[in-house]
């Protein structure tokens, strides 16, 4: 039997064991505006805005404080640079607590933003998440192919929103990124989150008007039916090259905001005329088309109405959010979708300069030019195959277009070989 010397011993140092545990990598304290004290260890500083990983026991959890809101940083030690990148390596799950995840679409609009890849990862957020998990869609991108909108509108909205609490969270979404967004109801901003300027072009920066023009209007008004919004804000956001779209609002106390397309009816002007409408995270939260504005996962779970979110997933140094595993799926498909497109647009080009030369020189030269030309017309062909809309902002060319444009190519080549 132990005596009762061993007996306090073993107790000591089990309490010395639980007491260390949580504070033993905990040597920063970041003093905050509202008095509160955060602990843990600083991971990143920019101009003075904050990144530290907080400890709950074992558990770490990052934590983002705005240069405006930190009054005091006090550094108790200097922890050792690779300690205090470290990310968690533990995907920990509570169970019957919400679960909820960030996938981010980021990039061109039908090309890494696509509505295919986005439908695919719906197997692996089930689960990640569960039915009923809260699933934000981070969006940062500067738009890209209006024909791709509605195929991603209707997979938010027939195969996302009937399985996931879905929400978008923006960092910016311009042009075609912005009318993707409008069939979310619920849209959260980073507070340096912008959302508008959603004039569509073609060829050499033509604004799309006449026909083309009417149509994306018609799709943009289902779409913004989708997200339970005003179209005029939408009409304000595309302009018209043919006449001005000037948007006011009055908002009355209840938050019940009225619109109106010209300068003088409401309160508030929002969109000047000859102006194309894009809104800031001050102003869509004032005029209740944001929900409000969040800067971290912590902040976006308040502003939705929750207590407790877990969100899945392993948190990372440079990231505000943890990366699960559909957002890994997510990354790394983008990853490889963003390098084949610049091997398409090296093939493209590779392709042009062969068949320029094969036509300017005779003989086995041409043979030679000839069938490099025709290898580089075959890789693209498989770069459209893996990525159809990625043809759009090469060749200029839309998938239904390719097809004849890659019979006529072919049959450029044959010409060239015949004596």
């Amino acid at each position: 039997m132990r005596t009762l010397n061993q007996k306090l011993a073993v107790l000591m140092t089990m309490l010395a064991a639980c007491l260390a545990a949580p504070f033993a990598a905990a040597k920063d304290v970041v003093v905050l505006d509202d008095g509160r004290r955060v602990t843990g260890d600083i991971v990143r500083e920019i101009e003075g805005n904050v990144w530290m990983l907080v400890y709950f026991g074992d558990i770490k959890k990052q934590e983002f404080f705005s240069a405006a809101s930190v009054k005091e940083i006090i550094r108790d030690a200097v922890a050792d640079v690779a300690e205090q990148k470290e990310a968690p390596d533990k995907d920990v799950s509570k169970p019957g607590t919400l679960r909820g995840e960030v996938i981010t679409l980021e990039g061109m609009v039908g090309v890494e933003f696509a509505s295919k890849h986005l439908e695919s990862l719906i197997p692996q957020l089930e689960k990640d998440i569960g039915e009923g998990g809260i699933l934000v869609l981070k969006v940062n991108s500067g738009g890209g192919a209006l024909l791709e909108i509605k195929p991603l509108s209707d997979t938010i909205e027939n195969e996302l929103k009937p399985r996931f609490e879905v929400v978008g969270w923006i960092e910016s979404a311009i042009s075609a990124a912005a009318m993707t967004s409008m069939t979310m109801e619920r849209l959260y901003f980073l507070p340096e989150g912008n959302f508008g300027a959603c004039t569509g072009w073609y060829g050499q920066l033509t604004a799309v008007k006449g026909r083309g023009l009417e149509e994306t209007k018609e799709l943009m008004r289902m779409i913004t039916a989708r997200g339970k919004r005003d179209y005029r804000i939408m009409e304000a956001m595309q302009g018209n090259p043919d006449k001005d779209t000037p948007l006011s609002a009055t908002v009355d106390p209840d938050g019940t905001v009225h619109w109106y397309s010209d300068e003088d009816s409401g309160k508030v002007l929002v969109n000047p005329a000859g102006e194309i409408l894009t809104f800031n995270s001050v102003q869509a939260e004032k005029l209740r088309f944001s929900e409000g504005i969040a800067r971290n996962l912590d902040e976006l779970a308040q502003e939705m109405g929750y207590d407790e979110v877990e969100w899945v997933g392993k948190w990372q140094s440079d990231l505000i959010f943890p990366v699960g595993r559909a957002e890994a799926e997510n990354r790394r498909w983008r990853d490889f979708v963003s390098q084949d497109n610049q091997k398409l647009e090296l093939a493209v080009a590779k392709y042009q300069l062969y068949l320029g030369t094969a036509r300017s020189v005779q003989g086995k030269a041409r043979g030679i030019m000839v069938n490099k030309a025709r290898g580089f017309l075959r890789d693209i062909r498989r770069f459209y195959s893996e990525s159809p809309n990625s043809i759009l902002f090469t060749l200029n060319l839309t998938p239904d277009d390719f097809e004849l444009w890659y019979e006529q190519q072919d049959e450029i080549l044959r010409d060239l070989m015949r004596p």
